[in-house]
Formats: structure tokens, C-alpha cells, sequence
């Protein structure tokens, strides 16, 4: 059973209050995932190389971590990001507890062997 969570108020001014902008989401029959976001993109990488497109919502060192692990072993991926201009400037975690969202690691780690697509404001 998931915990209560309530949302910081940017979260709720940016995501609204249900965190999907108010649309009405049916309960899920899906159970979670066992494998972790990394992991999967780890295989990702590995399986699709350069074909592989990651449409990113926002900054996430959880996608600079695969592209590290997986740079000396399987060179500089030169597949696509899609993502949102918003993501690199809009508020968000930015304490030094907000690992997930570290701007900085992001775009080291990710975005400079990558071919981006910006879109967005």
C-alpha cells in the first residue's frame, strides 16, 4: 500500500493538485515495475544504441547514470533526447537533497553525447 504523499506547493502549481493537471486517472491493475528506472535504461542503451530517443520530462540524474556506466563499455551513445526548454529553468528540486533532479550532472552526463531536440516556449 503507497503512502499518503502531499506535494510541495510548486509541485501542486506546476503539476496540479493530482499531479496530471486535474485529468481523472483510472486506478491502475498494473503492479509496480521490479526493475528500476536505471536498470531499464541501462539495458536501453545496450539494446538499441543509437537508435534509442528519451522523451525527458525533466532534468534526472537517473539519466546520466546509465550513459556513465555504460560509456566505456559500449562508447558515447549518439541517440536523441526530446525534452522541454522548461526543464532546464524551471523551479524545481534544487537543494542539495534534490539528487534527482541536479541539473548539472544531467547535462554533463547526458545531454552532450546526445542529439537534443528542444521543444516547448
Amino acid at each position: 500500500m503507497l503512502e499518503e504523499y502531499t506535494p510541495a506547493a510548486i509541485s501542486r502549481e506546476i503539476h496540479g493538485e493530482n499531479g496530471v493537471g486535474e485529468i481523472a486517472l483510472e486506478r491502475s491493475e498494473r503492479m509496480p515495475e521490479k526493475e528500476s528506472g536505471v536498470d531499464f535504461l541501462i539495458c536501453a542503451v545496450r539494446e538499441h544504441k543509437n537508435e534509442l530517443t528519451i522523451m525527458a520530462a525533466g532534468p534526472s540524474l537517473a539519466l546520466s547514470v546509465p550513459m556513465y556506466l555504460t560509456a566505456e563499455t559500449e562508447g558515447p551513445l549518439r541517440g536523441r533526447t526530446v525534452g522541454r526548454q522548461e526543464m532546464l529553468r524551471e523551479p524545481g528540486g534544487n537543494t542539495a537533497v534534490c539528487l534527482n533532479v541536479d541539473a548539472k550532472g544531467y547535462l554533463e552526463g547526458f545531454m552532450e553525447t546526445m542529439r537534443q531536440t528542444a521543444c516547448g516556449r
